[in-house]
């Protein structure tokens, strides 16, 4: 019986070990974020890498595309144009066109898009550039409104 006790507590360890190895593996290191491959994206080298650059292309419109939009709410918050009723009326009006247009954007390229190119290698690059070009431009109109 005690031999049994043992081997259980053995099996124990070891199933804890393993799945603390598999947990090891799946979780990237604190503050490493996801693994970035050594691509120079000047130059990139294949289908894999052109998307990879597509995607951080769009990584980046996307994220300059959100202070655009912080910003303009900020503009709404601090001026002086309107009462606070109009400036909520306002920030909730802006609010629902930018979520309107990002599912407009992921629509027509994601969907549309993808459907057009359909399996092929070259698919994530048109949709990630299809994606960047929306971006930036809705960057630029945001960026030119005075609220």
């Amino acid at each position: 019986m005690k031999a049994l006790a043992s081997n259980m507590e053995d099996g124990v360890r070891v199933g804890w070990l393993a799945g603390l190895l598999v947990l090891a593996a799946l979780v990237p290191a604190a503050g490493q974020g996801r693994a970035v491959p050594d691509v120079d994206c000047r130059k990139p080298q294949g289908t894999p890498e052109i998307s990879y650059c597509a995607e951080r292309d769009f990584e980046r419109a996307d994220a300059r595309l959100n202070a655009a939009y912080r910003a303009m709410l900020g503009r709404v918050d601090t001026g002086t144009d309107f009462d606070p009723k109009a400036k909520a009326s306002l920030k909730a009006a802006i609010q629902d066109a930018q979520r309107k247009w990002i599912a407009f954007r992921d629509a027509d390229c994601r969907e549309a898009i993808g459907q057009e190119w359909g399996s092929g290698t070259g698919g994530p690059y048109a949709i990630y550039t299809c994606m960047t070009e929306k971006t930036l431009a809705r960057t630029k109109e945001l960026e030119s409104r005075p609220h």
